[in-house]
């Protein structure tokens, strides 16, 4: 996904005395549906609600002046900016519109559909709001700014005074020409948006007044743009800019003292990174230097951390509604070398599903006496077992075992829970065990998998399936019998180099032949489960993962199962690997 953001300012030119707190009023607009011969976006509507958020808390926009708008249709954007400007004529006041989506030369794609840029650009010079402030988020900035290209190290500073007695507009757009502009899987949004956000709250501020402008959150968002494309892309980002202003001063977009919640930070060196512990993301980032900063975030748990060479400093604490939480560089604390973050992102192992466009390899062998192995093909005979699966992430959702005929999807977000759902044959293998010899056997399976996040480390897992099985060969065997397994364990990653799966299963037989089974122990044929016993969709979680590299991890499997009918004992050991790519 290519995308450029852009910010258009134009300020009317009034007499008298500033009102000191115009109205402000803002449209937000995401749109992930693709444009014609594109394709779909995933993360407009968050980077929408980002900016609609940081909007409400620190920039002086009343809730009810914030609207929200996902892929609508375009003749709707502009009634809304219509029905704002009406609503605004004869005051002091400010209008806000932001849009992130597919967009060309000419036109935004609101739901796939396009908006004549002219038609925003007649909204956006009317002097019925006396302050006009637009961040258009999509393809091709230099076609809006007119821009050839910038290079790196060129100083942009808008030095220009944005209040209510100035008039003029500047374009800015956070790629030059025909240069690429991207979305981050990372950051869960745009590179450009998620710096201008984190500028906003406070990243950006030069000084320590509590206040910051838009020349210090776009110089911000440049800086670390360019940085961040620079160090993932071919070639990097520059934001490119059409200034047609006039004045002295700049406009103070962002007051940090009316956030629900500060964090006020003394650094003496930095950089410092503020990760959000319940999603993992990276809120934002204080360059490096001596400074003290008031920082505004949303109510929650944060870890304050700064890598070198020697390891991560950090240290956790909680915000609250209303609170305020002081923390010096100097209190941080040594929590290990960062092996993991040294080397790329967190292990796609322990993701709940694969990420569009990658696969997963896995790969087992060992001792297999019980029903605890991996998905996939199988092959052996007695009690040696070799297992091999690869999954596809179709989306982000959506993944197949390519090896299997079978499909799972999850529902939720990480950092709250998650449900997946998954359908088709479990495992296949030849050599069934009626037979003992080149039959194919088959288990078809049914099953709702889920976790409940109890911060980046670790989560609560619950699991319901049923599972049957069927041959094919000298004796054939059709899938009239079932059985219920239900699972309830934890994953919990320890430094992020080792994971554990530990999980607790009962699976009983609830249909013999199609028909319900008895109520006694032994038409059951109950047994409990121990160890690895979780899955994800048809991801078996093994007992230990060691992460070697973010996509290469070592697996342990181990399993104990104890019938209650016969009062058997079995017990399984793996040993494997899981490779993405």
């Amino acid at each position: 996904m290519t995308r450029f953001v852009l910010l258009l300012v134009a300020a009317g030119l009034v007499s008298g005395e500033v009102a000191a707190e115009p109205r402000r009023v803002a449209l937000v607009v995401g749109a992930n549906r693709p444009s014609p011969g594109a394709v779909p976006l995933r993360y407009a509507h968050r980077d929408a609600q980002s900016i609609a958020d940081v909007l409400v808390q620190v920039a002086g926009f009343a809730t009810g002046d914030v609207r929200v708008m996902l892929d609508p249709k375009p003749e709707a954007i502009l009634a809304a900016l219509d029905a704002d400007l009406a609503s605004l004529r004869g005051t002091e006041s400010l209008l806000l519109f932001y849009y992130s989506g597919h967009a060309d030369a000419g036109a935004l794609y609101p739901g796939g559909e396009p908006l004549d840029l002219a038609l925003l650009k007649e909204r956006l010079s009317s002097e019925a709001a006396t302050v006009r402030i637009g961040i258009i988020d999509a393809c091709r900035g230099g076609g809006w700014t007119q821009a050839k290209g910038l290079s790196a190290e060129a100083p942009f500073a808008v030095s220009v005074p944005l209040e209510l007695t100035s008039e003029g507009s500047a374009l800015i757009a956070s790629s030059s020409g025909l240069e690429a502009a991207h979305e981050s899987e990372e950051l869960q949004g745009s590179f450009f948006t998620h710096h201008l956000v984190a500028g906003l709250r406070g990243a950006a501020a030069a000084s320590n007044d509590g206040q910051v402008t838009l020349g210090e959150a776009y110089a911000y968002a440049r800086e670390l743009t360019i940085r961040d494309t620079a160090l993932r892309a071919e070639a990097p980002q520059h934001p490119s800019f059409d200034l047609r202003l006039r004045g002295r001063r700049d406009l103070p977009l962002a007051r940090i003292a009316e956030a629900p919640a500060v964090l006020e930070v003394n650094e003496t060196d930095g950089p410092l990174q503020v990760v959000h512990l319940e999603s993992g993301l990276v809120v934002l980032e204080v360059r490096s230097g001596r400074r003290e900063m008031k920082l505004a975030l949303p109510p929650g748990r944060y870890l304050v951390r700064r890598r070198t060479p020697e390891g991560t400093f950090a240290r956790e604490f909680d915000l609250a509604v209303g609170g305020a939480v002081h923390l010096d560089e100097a209190a941080l604390e040594l929590v290990g070398s960062d092996v993991l973050s040294a080397k790329g992102p967190r292990p796609l192992a322990l993701a709940t599903s694969v990420p569009r466009g990658r696969v997963e390899l896995g790969f087992a062998a060992g001792l297999a006496h019980s029903s605890i192995d991996q998905p996939g093909i199988h092959v052996g005979s007695g009690n040696l077992g070799l297992g091999l699966d690869a999954t596809w992430g179709i989306t982000d959702r959506l993944e197949w075992p390519i090896l299997t005929p079978a499909l799972a999807y999850r529902f939720g977000e990480p950092g709250g829970m998650e449900l997946v759902l998954a359908g088709g044959l479990a495992s296949w293998s030849f050599g069934g065990p009626s037979s003992g010899d080149t039959s194919f056997s088959y288990a078809p399976e049914f099953a709702a998998e889920g976790r409940v996040w109890l911060g980046p480390r670790g989560s609560l897992n619950f699991g319901l399936s049923g599972t049957s099985f069927g041959e094919l060969g000298s004796q054939h065997q059709r899938p009239t019998t079932w059985q219920a397994k239900l699972t309830m364990g934890f994953t919990w990653t320890l430094a992020d180099a080792v994971t554990l799966n530990v999980g607790l299963s009962y699976r009983q037989r609830v249909l013999q032949e199609g028909q319900l089974v008895g109520a006694s122990p032994a038409d059951r044929d109950g047994a409990i489960g121990l160890g690895s016993v979780q899955d994800f969709g048809w991801r078996r979680l093994p007992l230990v993962q060691v992460h070697v590299t973010p996509r290469l991890s070592l697996d342990g499997y181990a399993g104990y199962e104890w019938s209650l009918s016969s009062g058997a004992f079995s017990d399984t050991y793996l040993g494997g690997l899981t490779w993405d790519w």
